[in-house]
């Protein structure tokens, strides 16, 4: 009966060790957790950081509109005006109107400073610039009536709305 005395000493001990490598393992995948949480964080803000960076450096503006009628004529004339603002290059600058890309050709980066215009003929009619905002619309479909313009690059977008007036001509 001595000897069975003598062993329940050991138990315990044995217990003890084993509960204390248990704890450090799991310490250890924690800390490695959370060593790989931080690593993907910080390299997702510091990615987000550039973007926000590079598109403040991008400022792209719609600055206005000229429309042109006739009162014979169905087809208006619609020239969009629009520059960037910024200290950067925007590149591949597009031109939509209500959501819609429009038939106006790409500029396929527009430098700081720099202002340009879209314009064109709408309607059935041929006009000298060749470039059409949107097709099949009349003088109609445009006067008097509310559009969001927009502008928008690889770094950033502006949008304005207008109520389109005849600036030149009779409608």
């Amino acid at each position: 009966m001595k000897l069975q005395l003598n062993r329940k000493g050991i138990t315990p001990i044995i217990a003890v060790i084993l509960l204390l490598m248990m704890t450090i393992a799991i310490a250890g995948l924690a800390y490695t957790w959370l060593q790989r949480l931080q690593t993907s964080v910080q390299s997702g803000t510091e990615n987000t950081s550039t973007q926000f960076i590079g598109s403040s450096k991008v400022k792209l503006v719609v600055d206005g509109y000229n429309t042109t009628c006739t009162g014979t004529s169905s087809v208006v004339q619609v020239r969009i005006f629009g520059r960037n603002a910024g200290t950067e290059p925007a590149k591949n600058v597009y031109l939509y109107v209500d959501d819609a890309l429009t038939n106006a050709s790409v500029n396929s980066s527009l430098n700081p400073g720099v202002s340009t215009s879209w314009g064109g003929c709408q309607g059935s009619g041929t006009c000298s610039s060749g470039i059409l905002i949107a097709s099949g619309e009349s003088c109609a479909t445009w006067i008097n009536k509310t559009r969001v313009v927009k502008l928008s690059s690889d770094e950033m977008s502006a949008e304005r709305s207008y109520t389109f007036k005849c600036t030149t001509g009779s409608c």
